[in-house]
């Protein structure tokens, strides 16, 4: 036996529609690969190819195609434009949320892909949340009809594209998409107007219009500023209600990634990121301007008195901010430098510079006037323009564009004369508002499309069949990746009205049903390197029960365990047993991860394990620094320190009152290890997370088959004590949430009563403290119990479920987190627990003592 011991200590994470195409298969064979040209053609392929010499494979197509737009607001209308700068046309017209809901859009954003970002300002009256809205781009393809016939005035587009974001929801093949003005596309509120659950992924599911990607909630309210950073990341500003108050969102899936409670009243209306990564934002009200270093975390608000309101950073690092009647310069410290007042102006509101000369364009709302201003502060030409100029944009061919609040239009001003050289009309009650110079976008095409799909309906040839697993081979270089999802169903009316499901490569689908659809998506990061779809296999098995209820095996060898209890408390000894149970395999580190169950601080330690090893130790010895709590390991690479798959694990917890009184032993829950080539880590944010792509599911409910009626002290009915508790953990929030578990609780005469319990991080709590259900007492006397329920022995009994119902902090709620059940049940001096058996799996997992998103 070979063993090296290290350790450290302190607190860490562990952290629709149906697709219009022929079923593929062959009657009653569950498995198929695709992995041929033919085989690819029978999907639906959009802006991927098997072209040569690239046959028998997919891959990104090569694209060809420019565009120059501005994408405005609508703050009247609770909708977005995209207009084509050449020419003046509206593009398209896509509403910022699902209907119904008050909306109020006043900022537009374009990102370097082209898309629309949209805050609302109105979406939650009652101040607990906004909302923002991503809208996806399509250039070329051809207008057509449902049916895929061409049609000038058909709602649909179909492929070939030049360039894409948008996304064929319902696997038609076609793109269906606005025309242009006023044709807003319907919205149904059904399950996108709560956003990605828990701040998660945030994918349109209900949207008509397939062009709109990403609605998500948000912490900020009435949602003004969106700016992007130099890494693509979405920072949603509130105003006024919640100034300071950021929430920075992934730009795919509009996840949130943090919420940023800057603790400066200053921030949110309108700003950008200078080129050292530097957030810059007014505050209109206050008089402010907020400096926020994202990478040093440095906080400045800076008063101004100038009812600050459009900011830009110019080529040479400075900061101008224009309010009231002046223009204000700003070095990269924040120190002002120079103050420019502009006489006869007044509500100086947005602003921009030319990259051509460097010149400052400054619209003033209450003048109804555009002025040129030169670096020295002087005015260089005064342009008349609409009513109530709110927003100002230079656009790729170097004209200035201004939207006008009050007359319900956009101008273009030719720089060469100074002079309105176009003017969009956008619809009584438009209300454009963009006091952004961001709402700007130029696409150019020539290359790979950015992103690509085949989808494709595999028929298993009879009724519930389990799918086990969808594996493929591909080449994912340079960053560029694939992703698949997956939905089963019996019919295809049913497999239409199911959600896809991420994949993970070799791993169970945990769905079922004859007819197995995959959607798999190619992107590319750098814009030359295209992802390959070598071959994807599917492989399934008859006799599944139709549900898609998945219960997995946890008292199998596995990568991870789970030891829900140990007590060092003075007077009680935890023995704890690791066991490498591949006698023929390679040595194998075992990290030990001891989590404090009052404060979720950790212990780690790491051991190494030789084939056919054990390890047993006392906790107090292993882990000197906590005294109660939960424990988990799991299996790591010798060599890199790497999380991996190695399900050879198995272990035990023994509990003593010292070593003359046996308290209980119950062996640990594993969980399986499952990653992407033998490392668990999939998403590299340093956590286990039990989501059935990393390592399996945690159990979706628990089932206890007995307990007997509950005593404060000693019972003379029972001839003894009777005293039952629950050992709780918490398997997704951590110590900043509290976990709410619901249960249901059945006499010997099936009477079903509900419960409920609270807990935060671990918990030991006796039935008695959950509900007075579980007592003696009241299951005798105010029950309508069965006598002589059990067999041979005057006592009272039952059982019961436990669900965990949803689980929240101060800032986020989540619902139907994953928790993990142990049942000790003491008779007077004596105890014994057992595992109770579970119900169905669920993705939730991830152990993170901390929090929920960083740990900290």
């Amino acid at each position: 036996m070979n063993r090296n011991t290290s350790g450290r200590s302190g607190i860490g994470s562990l952290a629709a529609g149906c697709l219009a195409l022929t079923i593929v298969g062959q009657a009653f064979g569950q498995g198929r690969t695709f992995t041929t040209d033919a085989d690819f053609d029978e999907g639906v392929l959009t802006q991927v190819n098997h072209d040569a010499p690239n046959q028998d494979q997919l891959q990104l197509d090569l694209v060809d195609g420019t565009t120059s737009f501005i994408g405005v607001a609508l703050s009247g209308r609770g909708t977005v434009v995209r207009i084509d700068a050449e020419t003046g046309e509206i593009l398209g017209e896509y509403a910022t949320g699902p209907q119904g809901r008050p909306l109020n859009p006043s900022r537009c954003t374009v990102d370097a892909n082209g898309n629309l970002w949209a805050g609302n300002r109105d979406d939650d009256p009652t101040g607990l949340s906004g909302s923002v809205v991503k809208v996806g781009i399509v250039i070329g393809g051809t207008r057509v009809d449902a049916t895929g016939t061409p049609d000038p005035n058909g709602g649909y587009l179909a492929p070939p594209f030049a360039f894409s974001t948008a996304v064929d929801r319902d696997g038609d093949g076609l793109i269906r998409t606005s025309m242009g003005s006023g044709d807003v596309l319907a919205w149904p509120d059904v399950t996108d107007g709560a956003g990605g659950a828990g701040g998660g992924p945030a994918l349109v599911e209900d949207a008509v219009d397939e062009a709109i990607l990403v609605y998500q909630r948000t912490a900020a309210t009435q949602n003004r500023q969106i700016s992007i950073d130099g890494s693509g990341q979405v920072w949603v500003g509130g105003y006024p209600q919640s100034p300071q108050q950021f929430d920075v969102l992934n730009p795919t899936d509009g996840s949130i990634l943090s919420n940023l409670p800057l603790g400066l009243n200053c921030g949110g209306f309108a700003g950008e990121f200078d080129a050292g990564g530097i957030l810059w934002s007014s505050s209109f009200f206050e008089d402010t301007l907020l400096r926020h270093d994202p990478v040093g975390g440095t906080v400045t608000c800076i008063a101004t008195q100038l009812e600050p309101s459009g900011v830009v950073v110019d080529s040479t690092g400075n900061v101008w901010v224009a309010g009231s009647s002046e223009l204000r310069r700003y070095d990269s410290a924040g120190t002002q430098t120079g103050a420019f007042p502009i006489a006869g102006s007044a509500g100086l509101f947005a602003i921009t510079q030319h990259p051509a000369d460097g010149h400052l364009w400054v619209t003033s709302f209450d003048t109804d006037e555009v002025y040129r201003v030169d670096l020295a502060g002087s005015v260089v030409a005064t342009i008349p323009v609409g009513d109530q100029p709110s927003g100002v944009a230079i656009d790729s061919n170097g004209k200035v564009w201004v939207t006008n609040n009050a007359s319900d239009d956009a101008m273009r001003i030719d720089r060469a004369t100074n002079a309105v050289d176009l003017t969009v009309s956008l619809g009584a009650g438009a209300q454009p508002f963009n006091p952004s110079q961001d709402m700007v976008g130029f696409v150019s095409a020539s290359g790979l499309a950015p992103i690509g799909t085949w989808s494709v309906v595999h028929d298993g040839g009879a009724a519930n069949i389990d799918w086990t697993q969808v594996a493929w081979s591909s080449s994912e270089l340079a960053g560029s990746t694939i992703a698949v999802e997956a939905r089963a169903a019996n019919s295809p009316g049913a497999l239409a009205g199911q959600s896809f499901v991420s994949v993970a490569n070799g791993a169970s689908t945990g769905l079922n049903g004859q007819l197995l659809e995959l959607n798999v998506t190619f992107r590319t990061v750098d814009g030359t390197t295209s992802p390959v779809l070598f071959d994807l296999t599917v492989d399934g098995m008859p006799g599944g029960n139709g549900d898609d209820c998945v219960t997995v095996d946890r008292r199998t060898p596995s990568s991870l365990l789970l030891f829900p209890e140990f007590d060092s408390r003075e007077g009680i000894l935890s023995v704890f047993t690791v066991t490498h149970t591949d006698c023929a395999g390679d040595d194998v580190d075992v990290e030990f991860v001891y989590v404090d169950g009052d404060d979720c601080g950790e212990f780690n330690r790491t051991e190494t394990l030789t084939p056919c090893d054990q390890l047993t130790g006392v906790v107090s010895a292993h882990d000197p620094n906590q005294t109660r709590g939960y424990m988990y390991c799991f299996a790591k690479d010798p060599a890199t320190g790497e999380a991996i798959s190695a399900d050879v694990l198995v272990g035990q917890m023994l509990i003593l009152n010292g070593f003359e009184h046996f308290e209980y032993s119950t062996n640990a829950v594993g969980f399986h290890g499952l990653g992407v080539e033998g490392l668990t880590d999939v998403n590299g944010d340093g956590r286990r997370d039990l989501d059935g792509v990393e390592y399996a599911q945690a159990a979706d409910e628990f089932l206890i088959p007995r307990f007997l009626g509950q005593t404060e002290g000693f019972s003379a009915a029972a001839g003894r004590y009777l005293r039952g508790e629950l050992v709780l953990v918490d398997l997704t929030g951590g110590r900043d949430f509290t976990t709410v578990l619901d249960f249901l609780v059945y006499n010997d005469n099936e009477e079903v009563f509900s419960a409920e319990h609270s807990f935060e991080c671990w918990d030991r709590v006796p039935l008695l403290d959950i509900s007075g259900v579980f007592g003696n007492q009241f299951l005798s006397n105010w029950t309508d119990h069965a006598p002589q329920e059990v067999i041979g022995a005057d006592l009272e009994s039952g059982w019961f479920r436990v669900d965990a119902a949803f689980t929240q902090s101060s800032w986020l709620l989540i619902p139907e987190p994953a928790v993990q059940v142990l049942y000790v049940e003491r008779v007077s001096g004596f105890s014994a627990a057992d595992l109770p058996f579970e119900l169905c799996s669920q993705p939730g997992g991830a152990l993170l003592p901390r929090g929920h998103t960083n740990g900290n």
